[in-house]
């Protein structure tokens, strides 16, 4: 113990000296390459941010020494559990391997669906949209403090974020086995999309680690429109539209948007809209994405390629609005106590309807994998649609249906944060032992 507290003690002097130094002029490059989020920075101020990130550091690196000695066997056991319920879907479009899209919503919770403005849905389309395709009213919000970081690693991995740090910024992805790869080896071309800055979340580097072939950020697209942060999302979609019809190979592609980014005031600012407040801000961007994914819709139709073609567009996390927006809406969702829910819809799937057994994004790998016929990588934590399941939440508590729409909060059966860390440094010790 001693030990311990004198290495993190000469870890944060040293960082503090540091941060004492560079003080009148932080040097942001440096900043950026140490892959630290602006953001954090901001809101915690230099020193406390250096002090918090060296003792971070500091834990991590004992816990890597760690993690090859702490027991693992019912973790073994609970992943082995989850994969026993994989129910691979045999279809003629899965010897095809149709095309595969995501695309991931900014800050789009599930009360976006039914929320009005002036008398009128803002997100018309997507309504339209969940009553024709497979509509999920019970999606869970499993994101952590990295958010939309988060909700790509849930999608991307089938594992749970940590709770203190995000995964982005904190982990080395290069060996975690992950949806990207697992297409990769079954023969897709896959790539990844996102409007803003690939140093930001240290993005550039952990697609490439998680297995994407090629990415695209807003340093790639600079002849694209510009809305807030980065690409509007009517440009990435048009680039999207463009890369599917072009691939001469199955394609996967995960496009991330961002223009429905807090503060939410980018829409009414490019559209000149009246300034009503950070709701009304926020019923803009409802409208003005709902349009953005109507124009995909549209023009994968109009091109002939949406029968052959999975398409999962999805929030990636509530707005942060709280109350704000109940309102505006006719028909509020009623998860569990203190859990938030995103709005998911799904096109090409084997079935349509509305489905209200627990969903999460932790489900998105395996459903895909399930329907085209992949095996699961062992360390995915997630199921198939149609499979009852507890939802894995960062608190290491999990979200459960008891009976009809009725949901309650239990505590995990393993250790969330460590299966999380073995999938991500050790993942051969998670799929070995026991009855395979």
């Amino acid at each position: 113990m001693k030990f311990f507290l004198r290495k993190r003690f000469l870890a944060l002097v040293l960082l503090f000296v540091t941060a004492v130094y560079s003080f009148d002029g932080i040097d942001l490059a440096l900043v950026r390459k140490s892959f630290i989020s602006l953001q954090s920075l901001q809101q915690f101020g230099t020193l406390a941010y250096v002090g918090r990130e060296a003792g971070r550091y500091v834990d991590n690196l004992f816990l890597m020494k760690r993690l090859g000695e702490l027991p693992k066997e019912d973790i073994q056991a609970f992943l082995r559990q989850r994969r026993a319920h994989d129910r691979p879907v045999q279809s003629e479009r899965a010897d095809r391997k149709p095309n595969i899209v995501i695309l991931q919503m900014e800050s789009i919770e599930a009360n976006a669906l039914n929320a009005q403005l002036d008398g009128k849905y803002v997100m018309d389309f997507m309504r339209k949209l969940a009553g024709e395709k497979l509509y999920f009213d019970n999606v869970i919000d499993q994101a952590a403090g990295g958010r939309t970081s988060d909700a790509e690693f849930l999608v991307l991995t089938s594992q749970v974020p940590l709770r203190d740090a995000p995964v982005y910024t904190s982990q080395d992805l290069s060996i975690v086995p992950s949806l990207p790869k697992a297409l990769n080896e079954a023969g897709y071309r896959t790539v990844s999309m996102h409007g803003y800055k690939g140093e930001f979340w240290n993005r550039k580097n952990n697609h490439r680690k998680l297995g994407f072939q090629e990415s695209y950020f807003l340093e790639d697209m600079e002849n694209e429109e510009r809305l807030g942060w980065g690409v509007s999302d009517f440009a990435a979609v048009d680039r999207s539209l463009d890369l599917v019809e072009s691939s001469e190979e199955p394609l996967f592609l995960f496009t991330v948007l961002l223009t429905s980014h807090h503060p939410y005031n980018y829409v009414r600012h490019e559209f000149k809209l009246e300034d009503r407040g950070i709701v009304h801000d926020y019923l803009y961007s409802l409208s003005y994405v709902d349009d953005a994914i109507e124009r995909f819709f549209v023009g994968m139709e109009e091109r002939g390629l949406l029968e052959d073609t999975i398409v999962i567009v999805y929030g990636d996390h509530d707005s942060g609005l709280g109350g704000g927006l109940n309102n505006h809406v006719t028909e509020l969702v009623d998860a569990a106590d203190g859990v938030q829910e995103i709005l998911f819809v799904a096109h090409g799937l084997s079935e349509s309807g509305k489905m209200s057994r627990p969903f999460g994004l932790q489900d998105v790998g395996p459903t895909l994998l399930n329907e085209i016929g992949v095996p699961v990588p062992g360390t995915f934590v997630g199921n198939h649609f149609s499979v009852d399941h507890s939802i894995l939440l960062p608190s290491n508590r999990t979200v459960e249906r008891v009976a009809g729409n009725d949901f309650i909060l239990g505590s995990a059966p393993v250790d969330l944060q460590y299966m999380a860390l073995l999938a991500m440094h050790k993942p051969d010790d998670l799929t070995t032992g026991g009855d395979e």
